[in-house]
């Protein structure tokens, strides 16, 4: 047994020791084939180039945490959720309008330029918060219909125990009083109205 432990040891660190050297390799390929940083590199170089110290980066900061924390507050309400889903689609949607319109007026706002063409600022600071925040609202919506499927279910299946239940009775019922006047229609009469005229 204690073998057969050391072998899957043996067996477990070289597969790591693959893993490893397939893991570098594709980070190299990668770095090689971008052309650039890595995605953590990229990511590290991000946060040190933006001064987190202005006020407008601090106010949509700001902004973003408010509204994840109403929708956190309100998720049993839908239409407090439904108003902020819809109030955040033509931000995501006008966000490479809204990045031309603050690269041409940065100077009257910011203290540098955060807005090249291709959008990448807005993107990681305005439209990826907002779908992020979206994406919590539609999971939301995904447990509450769950929730309300399942209820529905048990009701229906309540419903049903209820309507069985209910026929079962009636024909015990039925049963019984067949089995009381064993004698029925119209010969039951008659036996009855002779019984009557004897007495």
């Amino acid at each position: 047994m204690g073998s057969l432990q050391q072998q899957l040891s043996d067996v477990r660190d070289q597969l790591g020791g693959a893993l490893e050297f397939a893991m570098d390799d594709v980070r190299q390929k990668w770095k090689e084939m971008s052309g650039g940083p890595s995605v953590t590199e990229g990511l590290t170089q991000f946060v040190h180039a933006v001064d987190w110290s202005e006020r407008w980066i601090q106010g949509l900061l700001a902004f973003h945490f408010l509204l994840l924390l109403l929708v956190l507050l309100f998720r049993r309400i839908p239409g407090v959720h439904g108003a902020i889903f819809l109030g955040m689609m033509p931000l995501v949607y006008f966000s490479e309008r809204i990045n031309g319109l603050a690269a041409t007026h940065w100077q009257k706002f910011s203290k540098q330029n955060y807005f090249d063409s291709q959008g990448i600022f807005t993107s990681a600071l305005l439209s990826a918060p907002l779908l992020l925040i979206m994406f919590v609202i539609l999971v939301n919506y995904l447990i509450s219909t769950s929730v309300l499927l399942v209820r529905m279910k048990r009701k229906e299946l309540q419903y049903k125990a209820r309507q069985q239940h209910r026929e079962q009775q009636q024909h015990e019922n039925t049963a019984g009083t067949q089995q009381q006047s064993p004698a029925g229609g119209i010969d039951g009469e008659v036996e009855r109205q002779e019984v009557k005229k004897e007495k």
